[in-house]
């Protein structure tokens, strides 16, 4: 019996096939096969002979290959792939071959692409439960039990709204307010008393004659269709008199006591439904005061016409003590001149002065009101210590910055020089800056003030120094200042790369058209580095040195646009140095114009 048989190509190619013998489009041969055999899915199948049969008994002939026992799949019967994203249809009984994949909208049941019937982790509520999607189908999730329900909002169990705001409402004759979207109980009203759902206040329930009048709660009602009705609310100046039918001036407040006169003695009265009453009748040789606070029968004080007290002077009217003068720090109270007399100017230490002309409390001098200084105490004429004579003691030879003025040490005392407007103090001498009078806008840094805002922190990294200046740009500076051990002068910042050591000004808010800065380097061992200048976030420029580069130069950055802060950072990762530190002074910048 002559067979004919494809061939199947390494690509997929088919050459000499046969007419009506169905080659699968998924299947490539990995293996080697007998003449009379064709590779499915790595397997070896013998074919069909033009009558439909298989050399072995056992074999059936399904689509055109002999397949042990009975058919793998039954033709044209469909199901789902394992991801239930498409559908599988049997091919000739011998294998299941992608029919269509389904869209993203859909699912794969029973052999057939279907909607979904939920998105995979949606919520739902359903029967007063909450429901949660998960393989295409919704399951229950949690029970809600009354009070509670199924919010459509928030998909949980949660107790319904009953209130908005802080609404109120009358219920069982009693106040209830709105709290937290549910009501609670405000305010019970008392026996006689019901909620009125018009005024939402606890009005009396006792039947009355209409046209009566009375007082309650400082308002005066009246009687109309048998119920109390408001007429008048009387104000704090005012009390209710039912029998005048109105709110009339109040005389006094209930619970005020007042100083009085009777029967020839002090007495205490307090203010009762309008009217003060006798509550105490002082002693005799007592009078009522008030000095303390409420009034208070005490014993008469009025031995002398003035008496002087906490270093008040009062004076004796009416068998009563009556305060004339409070006599402050600076004075004493004086009952033979009847007055104040000033402490400071009588040659006299009092208690509250450290001198007085040429007196001075013992043990005072300039060391003890400025540490390590020298020179001598003088007194104002306030009688205050005045410390200007004192100065801080030094080293020979020594100089240093200050305010913009070079103080050197001679003879174990500071002598100063003020440097000119268009200079800048170093501790060498005065200078005039190379920038002079061509930039929009200059910061110099006068290291001295620095450390002195800095508590005389001298060698500052961990405490970074910040300040505002008079254009109201924020510099905050991390950096040395130890100048005394580590600079030339006192004039310029010290960046030292292995301690993160930055100077940056922000809050600019304005186009540049240069930037431009004086720099030196150290020159101290291993001192070569990186500097970074970054401009809004960004490096800008990066400026290599050398520990040879000690002579202060200009630097100049060209930006031509918008700047909201400007960075110096040190960096010595890229040269591959160990350390370095740079001296920058003189950060100035033109305005795009």
């Amino acid at each position: 019996m002559r067979r004919i048989f494809c061939t199947i190509l390494v690509m997929g190619a088919i050459s000499g096939c046969a007419e009506g013998i169905l080659i699968p489009s998924t299947y490539q041969c990995a293996v080697q096969c007998d003449e009379a055999q064709v590779c499915l899915n790595e397997t070896c199948y013998d074919t069909c002979s033009l009558n439909k049969q298989c050399p072995k008994l056992t074999q059936s002939c399904q689509n055109n290959l002999c397949i042990d026992g009975d058919a793998i799949c039954s033709p044209n019967t469909r199901k789902c792939n394992d991801d239930s994203d498409a559908v599988l249809v049997c091919v000739g009984g011998a294998y299941y071959d992608t029919e269509r994949e389904c869209t993203d909208e859909q699912t794969c049941e029973n052999g057939a692409c279907v909607n979904k019937a939920c998105e995979d982790g949606t919520y739902r509520c359903y029967n007063n439960n909450v429901q949660y999607c998960t393989n295409n189908s919704f399951i229950d999730y949690s029970i809600c039990t009354a009070p509670r329900v199924c919010s459509e909002v928030t998909r949980k169990c949660e107790i319904p709204a009953e209130c908005e705001g802080d609404a109120k409402k009358c219920k069982d004759g009693d106040i209830y307010v709105c709290s937290d979207s549910h009501w609670i109980s405000f305010q019970a009203c008392p026996n006689g008393f019901a909620c009125d759902p018009q005024t939402l206040s606890c009005e009396e329930t006792a039947v009355c004659s209409n046209g009566d009048v009375k007082c309650s709660d400082n308002a005066l009602k009246i009687c109309q269709n048998n119920k109390w009705s408001l007429l008048q609310e009387c104000t704090e100046s005012q009390i209710c008199d039912s029998s005048a039918r109105a709110c009339k001036a109040r005389s006094c407040l209930d619970g005020e006591q007042i100083c009085a006169e009777t029967e020839g003695r002090y007495a205490i009265q307090e203010c009762k439904a309008n009217t003060y009453v006798q509550l105490t009748t002082c002693q005799s040789g007592e009078i009522c005061t008030t000095d303390t606070g409420k009034p208070k029968c005490v014993i008469n004080q009025c031995t002398t016409l003035y008496k002087c007290d906490n270093n008040i002077l009062y004076r004796c009217a009416n068998n009563d003590l009556t305060e004339v003068k409070k006599c402050g720090d600076d004075a004493t109270c004086d009952v033979r001149s009847a007055g104040c007399i000033a402490n400071c100017g009588n040659n006299i230490l009092d208690a509250n002065e450290d001198c007085d002309g040429i007196l001075f409390r013992s043990g005072l001098s300039c060391s003890s009101k400025v540490p390590n200084s020298v020179g001598e105490l003088k007194c104002t004429k306030e009688c205050q210590l005045d410390i200007s004579g004192c100065t801080q003691a030094c080293t020979e030879g020594t100089a240093v910055c200050e305010n913009n003025m070079l103080k050197k040490c001679i003879g174990g005392r500071w002598s100063a020089t003020e440097c000119g407007i268009a200079q800048q103090c170093g501790v060498t001498g005065c200078y005039t800056p190379s920038f002079s009078g061509t930039w929009d806008y200059v910061q110099t840094f006068e290291v001295s003030a620095i450390t002195d805002k800095n508590k005389n922190e001298r060698t500052t990294y961990s405490t970074p120094y910040e300040f505002v200046d008079k254009d109201g740009y924020t510099w905050k500076i991390t950096a040395r200042t130890d100048m005394a051990e580590y600079a030339i002068d006192e004039t310029g910042i010290i960046l030292k790369a292995d301690k993160a050591s930055t100077i940056r000004v922000s809050g600019i808010s304005a186009s540049l058209s240069q930037i431009a800065f004086d720099w030196r380097s150290w020159g101290g061992n291993n001192d070569k580095g990186t500097l970074q200048i970054k401009v809004n976030e960004a490096v800008k420029e990066t400026l290599k040195f050398t520990r040879a580069e000690t002579t202060p130069s200009e630097h100049k950055i060209d930006i031509q646009g918008a700047v909201s802060s400007i960075e110096f950072v040190l960096d010595n990762t890229a040269s591959g140095e160990k350390s370095g530190r740079i001296i920058i002074d003189n950060i100035r910048w033109n305005y795009s114009k």
